[in-house]
């Protein structure tokens, strides 16, 4: 790179892994070959489902897990030794599969519902924006004399 700067190689499929403040959940599976720079982790799955892994990963008791050893105040990261040193549970592959394919359909559904949501939200929002409007610029005087 132009500043001598490379970073971490990473492959498609493996894992990033954010340290830095644990508790903002900043996981996820690469979709390509890179470098990552600064505080994310590469984690390659050997033995272990990536999905699978991923999942662990993102559950609030690891992440309560790195929370409890992370050092720092306005940057609070874990050392990496301690990262690895958790025990997780550890079904079968062929359960690994179902439980992240279980996971991914549940999940599907919450977003979509999260997105349909977000729109309603939005549209509320907006109706009180306008109702703001129609009264303060259309029809002040009409509440104001019913006032008096």
């Amino acid at each position: 790179s132009e500043h001598g700067l490379i970073g971490s190689k990473f492959k498609k499929n493996d894992i990033l892994f954010n340290k830095l403040r644990v508790y903002l959940n900043k996981v996820f599976i690469s979709d390509r070959d890179g470098y990552s720079m600064g505080e994310m982790i590469v984690i390659r799955a050997k033995s272990i489902e990536t999905k699978y892994l991923y999942y662990v990963l993102t559950s609030n008791q690891f992440i309560d897990y790195c929370n409890s050893f992370s050092n720092g105040v306005k940057v609070p990261r874990p050392p990496v030794d301690n990262i690895f040193d958790i025990k997780i549970p550890l079904p079968s592959k062929e359960e690994q599969i179902k439980i992240s394919n279980f996971l991914d359909k549940e999940l599907n559904y919450l977003d979509n519902l999260i997105i349909k949501n977000t729109r309603v939200i939005d549209l509320l929002e907006e109706k009180k924006l306008s109702i703001i409007s129609e009264i303060v610029f259309k029809n002040y005087k009409k509440i104001i004399n019913e006032l008096h």
